[in-house]
């Protein structure tokens, strides 16, 4: 404290008046000394706080309670008005009612707003100045608009007197009003009479300071009330012994049932939380773990202890951290009251476990966030059951393709049999009837019938390749050296490829690839093959065979710059047996026909790019 601050706190303190000094919120940032006498309290104990809270009851001059608003430091903290010479009754802890003449003014000091009080213990001059019967009225409201009972206890007299306000509870009439202290005994709940008749005989003994009880009593029309009941000896005798005690009593049944029911809600909730099937949490805002029930420990195997060193990021999978960071922020926010998300923990021995995670957040009264309550499900099984049904389910998919391509294929193949054995066949037929019905001509039809035979056995030994290709599915992968493979192709061709000045180019990002090495050797040699035949004799031409990965699958591409193909007029039917879609060549059609077949034979699929005179890309997903 600098020495101007000790220079103010010295006069405040000097001055007879009570001193209070409010912020904006009404929490009192300083009293001085006459002002917590009057409170019957310390400043410590005054600091803090605000009036409201003191546990005081504060009355108007007309005997009513004081609304909060109504008090003259909240009319000026709202209306910026000063209120002078303002009757404020307070009822202390031991019943006696106080009378302070009180006034206030508003203290702005840059962004900042404040009420100073200040006020003088009046209650001598409104004796003095209103007369006993007023006084007395004014008692009788103020203790009955606070539900107060006042009582007087003669204990040498074995004397009990009630006044205002307990034939309300009690429901007297009023010759009742005026009990021996016997029958008022009678009336205490027989669990509680021992121990509050103990309490006032210490009191009264001076073996403790103050008298006060919560105990149960009984009420004519309501059955047992809780009560509670404050007293202090006003009168002595000449002996110095207790001769008159004056105490008020509150009746406390509704607070006692919300106490209970707030007993009840907390069991509840602990029997909840600690012996649910299911991981229970309540977490700080800054993600400590402040409880944590059995089934949550189990689940990430860590003990108590451990756990609370750490905070929930540190046991959260870092794919999942951000989305659950991201929903925490909108709680905080308030943009959602709650969320749900499925996420990854890591339990102590770094495995990695699923659950379901619900989370809500408790706030205080003020809306204040206090922590969050978590609800975590193990949901590892149920995940796997979902990964091992995806699995099948992409299997039973694959399978379902495959079979649908091979009935398809079949039918296919059964059609090109049937349509490229016919002809041959029939020729053959007739040539025979030929050779029979006209034996003079026998060397010419004999020819023909053999020219025939050799065209079928031609197409007998295609269809016998298609189906060796189709079954022979178990043909052992080898490492195959593409450039090594294409160099022999380039010696094959080397005579057109020098005539013809034909550029091959390797672009080659995967040099090695495991494939039967027939089918590559095939598949290399078709796509190159045709690139060269069909290529556009007006300029250079170009070839660039390409290899590289794509995910998880490897890619062969051969791209040329030849004659193209009109993909419109002839897609449907590019990898068809004996298709040709170019006249002028020695073409069969069944290059591609055989290529498409062994690329797919091992679960692969070829596509083509390509425009009439632009030349074409034939793609190979290996």
């Amino acid at each position: 404290m600098n020495l101007q601050s000790l220079f103010n706190k010295t006069i405040l303190d000097a001055i007879p008046e009570g001193i209070i000094i409010q912020n904006c919120q009404n929490t009192i940032i300083f009293s001085n000394t006459a002002a917590a006498q009057i409170f019957e309290r310390s400043p410590d104990d005054l600091y803090g706080q605000t009036i409201a809270c003191l546990g005081l009851d504060l009355i108007e001059e007309s005997g009513a309670h004081y609304q909060h608003e109504n008090l003259p430091f909240s009319l000026t903290l709202e209306t910026g008005q000063a209120q002078k010479n303002k009757l404020l009754g307070i009822v202390s802890d031991n019943g006696t009612l106080k009378w302070l003449n009180v006034s206030t003014a508003l203290i702005e000091e840059s962004d900042q707003r404040g009420v100073l009080i200040s006020f003088t213990d009046c209650t001598e001059k409104i004796d003095t100045e209103e007369s006993g019967r007023i006084h007395e009225e004014r008692i009788k409201l103020a203790l009955r608009s606070n539900g107060l009972g006042v009582w007087d206890l003669y204990p040498q007299e074995d004397k009990f007197y009630v006044r205002e306000g307990w034939h309300d509870l009690f429901k007297f009439k009023k010759p009742e009003l005026d009990l021996s202290f016997s029958v008022f005994k009678d009336m205490i709940f027989p669990d509680d009479r021992e121990r509050v008749l103990k309490h006032l005989e210490m009191y009264l003994s001076g073996q403790i300071s103050h008298y006060e009880q919560e105990y149960r009593v009984w009420c004519n029309s309501y059955g047992w009330r809780w009560i509670i009941s404050r007293g202090k000896i006003v009168k002595y005798d000449s002996k110095g012994n207790p001769q008159k005690v004056t105490g008020i009593y509150k009746d406390i049944s509704g607070r006692k049932a919300r106490e209970v029911q707030v007993s009840l809600t907390e069991q509840k909730f602990f029997n909840a939380f600690h012996f649910s099937a299911i991981g229970m949490a309540l977490v700080s805002p800054e993600g400590l773990w402040i409880d944590v029930n059995e089934a949550l420990l189990k689940f990430l195997d860590y003990s108590k202890e451990e756990l609370q060193k750490r905070s929930f990021q540190e046991v959260t999978h870092p794919d999942d951290l951000q989305a659950d960071l991201s929903y925490v922020n909108a709680i905080l926010n308030k943009e959602i009251s709650s969320y749900s998300m499925e996420k990854r923990y890591i339990r102590k021995n770094g495995d990695v476990i699923w659950a379901l995670l619900r989370v809500s957040l408790i706030s205080d009264k003020n809306g204040e966030p206090q922590f969050f309550l978590s609800q975590i499900v193990d949901i590892s099984f149920l995940k796997g059951l979902i990964s091992e049904l995806e699995n099948k389910n992409q299997l039973l998919n694959h399978a379902t393709v495959s079979l649908k391509n091979k009935v398809g294929q079949m039918e296919e193949f059964s059609r090109i049999v049937a349509h490229n054995l016919r002809s041959p066949v029939a020729n053959i037929m007739t040539l025979a009837e030929m050779l029979q019905n006209e034996p003079e001509n026998a060397v010419t039809w004999g020819t023909m019938l053999a020219e025939s035979a050799r065209s079928l056995d031609e197409v007998l030994h295609d269809l016998i390749s298609i189906v060796q290709i189709r079954l022979n599915k178990d043909l052992p992968h080898t490492d195959c050296d593409i450039s090594m493979m294409i160099g022999r192709i380039k010696l094959m061709f080397s005579n057109e490829i020098l005539q013809s000045n034909i550029h091959i180019q390797e672009e080659l990002q995967v040099p090695v690839i495991p494939y039967p090495k027939p089918y590559m050797d095939s598949i290399l040699y078709n796509l190159i093959s045709n690139a060269i035949k069909y290529r556009n004799t007006k300029k250079d031409c170009r070839i660039v065979i390409k290899t590289f990965k794509e995910g998880r699958h490897t890619v062969l591409e051969v791209q040329d710059n030849g004659l193209g193909i009109d993909l419109d007029k002839y897609g449907k039917h590019l990898f068809k047996l004996h298709k040709t879609f170019h006249r002028g060549f020695d073409s069969k059609g069944v290059g591609l026909f055989i290529t498409k077949t062994q690329i797919e034979s091992l679960g692969g699929r070829i596509s083509v790019e390509s425009e009439s005179g632009n030349g074409s890309v034939f793609r190979v997903d290996l």
